[in-house]
């Protein structure tokens, strides 16, 4: 019996999930929406273009409107979008990981946008603001842009396949089965550092209803366990046969 539960546990064991939150920023006009937002290691930002050109650049907060030259601690890459210009229902976007929670300046390199204030912070300080950012950009002369586009990434997520679970292989009556993706999303409304209403999601990936949907996942870990969980099984039943 002990050995007949085992199989079943590795069979339905699943890892923890992986949360993270993708932070939308909305280009509208001549400014960021929100300017300013509060991001953990491991979140995503999503600059969404309504409006332009506007691009959105890495700077340094002592060094507005100027493009940041090497990485800084707080991401791998200096990133920069390029020159958006939505046209129509075309709205393109520009997604970066945040690495850690130190603060980031950003800040749109288009003419004089950066010196009118169309600029931008990812967790920023009580002794760094964006307040303080934007001042300083105002008496800036001139703003100028990286000479291309990098540190755009993709949102991870992640989806169950039924075609890792053996055809024979039959569910327990209490199992659920999500309709489609193992991706959850449930999007919230939070107010960012400087009181601006900042529009926030928050997503898991790896999650399933139940534990017994966990271990189909599409790496073939669900099939290796259910096969392993089989053959105890078997085992089980022909040690309970002998000792009979």
């Amino acid at each position: 019996m002990k050995l007949l539960l085992y199989g079943l546990h590795i069979a339905l064991w699943a890892g923890p999930a992986l949360s993270f939150t993708v932070h939308d920023v909305v280009i509208r006009g001549f400014s960021f929406n929100p300017n300013s937002v509060m991001a953990e290691a491991g979140d995503f930002v999503r600059f969404t273009f309504e409006s332009g050109p506007h691009g959105v650049a890495q700077a340094a907060f002592d060094s507005p409107c100027v493009p940041l030259s090497s990485a800084s601690s707080g991401n791998d890459v200096v990133f920069y979008s390029g020159i958006m210009t939505p046209s129509g229902s075309d709205t393109p976007t520009f997604t970066i990981e945040v690495n850690n929670t130190d603060p980031l300046w950003f800040y749109c390199p288009v003419d004089s946008h950066c010196q009118g204030g169309m600029v931008g912070a990812i967790n920023p300080t009580s002794d760094e603001t964006v307040n303080d950012f934007s001042s300083a950009a105002a008496g800036v002369s001139s703003s100028s842009a990286p000479s291309e586009p990098a540190g755009d990434v993709v949102i991870p997520s992640s989806t169950i396949s039924s075609s890792s679970m053996p055809s024979s292989t039959t569910m327990p009556s209490s199992a659920t089965m999500p309709s489609s993706a193992t991706t959850s999303r449930s999007a919230s409304t939070s107010m960012s550092a400087s009181g601006t209403a900042e529009s926030i999601t928050t997503m898991t990936t790896a999650t399933t209803s139940s534990p017994a949907a966990s271990a189909m996942t599409t790496s073939g870990a669900g099939t290796l366990a259910i096969n392993a969980a089989a053959l105890l099984v078997a085992g089980a039943l022909v040690l309970a046969r002998i000792l009979a």
